[in-house]
């Protein structure tokens, strides 16, 4: 993690640079100046370098201890996401953990890190001719995976025989968003099961911070799948995005959007996702278990959300009372009468 006094000095965050004596954020010739709460918040962030900062550290350090509400903070998040042009979901700079914090999705390095020694000119030819020759290899090499990669299995599924899927990480703080997330979660879990003879784990552990190669200890899969919902307004935007166990290679990502109104559609738009990805020597199949006009959606997702967490006093009861619900408003929910 980098120190204050190293970051003082200056840092960069993706494509933009810090100035901390001046208080500046540089992105080629053009700077901006935040207010000093705002960034003090990047400050905190930066020296986390990845690492999620809870609302009670930022409002130590940056508020001084005083009792402060969610909308100071909120407001500084999205004015330093403005200022990073960080302004359409999934965030690249400024990530939101729900209900815990924030995080820099992009790594700082320091100024005074030693930069690259510049090639000789006379290679510039060499290094031309390189990228050249890997761009075209590129091209043929997705021209060949579109024409086979749906057919046959990818490479990297050799061995694998088990894949884990996390909980959903919610990144905005609207009323719901969790147990819509819950929802996804679980209709893509109940899915994969019937897509694929590999063994489908549901994990339940909060995976932020903890790599790759020990949720899947953990799990005992060889793949985890891990996704973010976003949500701004009626908009929801789903990305996932699935790792070796092994060394945590990404071997597949995807996003998805839909809206509040249409939870369905988002739905079969992620499960459809997930399976031309991850399986695409399956051939079609029910992308969801529910066909109906999902009139009772949200009570099923409710009772879902509950039934997960019927280990606390009343959610069995709640859960029941949900998909009874869920029922009462779509007679032919299928899912709502297997959960009940």
């Amino acid at each position: 993690m980098p120190t204050r006094d190293e970051l003082q000095r200056g840092f960069y965050v993706g494509e933009y640079e810090v100035l901390p004596a001046r208080r500046v954020i540089r992105h080629g010739n053009e700077e901006v100046s935040p207010e000093p709460k705002v960034f003090e918040v990047l400050m905190s962030l930066a020296v986390r370098n990845g690492d999620v900062v809870s609302r009670d550290e930022l409002i130590d350090e940056v508020w001084d201890g005083r009792a402060t509400a969610d909308g100071p903070i909120n407001r500084a998040a999205t004015q330093l996401r403005g200022h990073f042009n960080d302004k359409k979901t999934p965030y690249q700079y400024v990530a939101a953990k729900h209900k815990v914090g924030y995080y820099l999705k992009q790594p700082i390095r320091l100024k005074a890190e030693p930069q690259e020694p510049d090639e000789p000119a006379s290679a510039n030819w060499s290094i031309r001719h390189r990228i050249a020759i890997l761009v075209v290899a590129i091209a043929v090499a997705v021209f060949i995976g579109a024409v086979i990669g749906r057919v046959t299995p990818p490479l990297w599924s050799e061995g694998v025989e088990a894949i884990g899927v996390q909980p959903f990480e919610v990144e905005s703080d609207t009323p719901g968003d969790e147990y819509i997330a819950n929802g996804l979660k679980a209709e893509l879990v109940s899915a994969l099961v019937q897509l694929s003879d590999l063994t489908i784990k549901n994990g339940s552990m909060d995976s932020a911070g903890i790599p790759v190669s020990r949720i899947a200890s953990r799990l005992g899969v060889d793949v985890v799948l891990t996704a973010s919902l976003v949500r701004v307004g009626d908009a929801i935007q789903v990305t996932w995005r699935a790792e070796l166990g092994s060394d945590g290679s990404v071997i597949e990502s995807d996003s998805v959007s839909g809206s509040v109104e249409d939870i369905l559609g988002l739905q079969r738009k992620l499960i459809t996702s997930v399976r031309k990805s991850l399986l695409p020597q399956t051939g079609q199949q029910l992308i969801t278990s529910q066909q109906a006009t999902g009139a009772g959606t949200d009570s099923y997702y409710l009772g879902l959300y509950a039934m997960e967490r019927r280990g606390e006093p009343g959610n069995l009861a709640k859960a029941i009372e949900h998909f009874q619900t869920a029922i009462s408003l779509d007679p032919e929910f299928g899912p709502a009468y297997l959960s009940l």
